[in-house]
């Protein structure tokens, strides 16, 4: 993960007081994330451009890095192949 400089530099305060909404590195995403038996959790996102003239749209999809642990209420969901449902 990568952490800004602004943040490390004592930056969260100012964060936590005004809000993210105009922090000039903010980056808005859609988050997208999928499970099945095969190839189990992945996530991936697209970036939501804002130019200053025209509509936004979303950038291409970007897939995550996969990994080997997910946690969380939402995950595991899905019943495991062969057994007794």
């Amino acid at each position: 993960m990568r952490i800004s400089r602004d943040l490390r530099e004592g930056g969260l305060a100012r964060i936590n007081r005004y809000g993210v909404r105009n922090h000039p590195d903010r980056i808005e995403v859609v988050a997208i994330s999928g499970e099945d038996c095969e190839c189990g959790m992945r996530t991936a996102h697209r970036k939501i451009i804002r130019p200053k003239h025209g509509k936004p749209y979303l950038g291409p999809l970007e897939m995550t890095p996969r990994c080997d642990r997910s946690e969380g209420r939402m995950v595991g969901l899905l019943p495991v192949k062969g057994k007794m449902q």
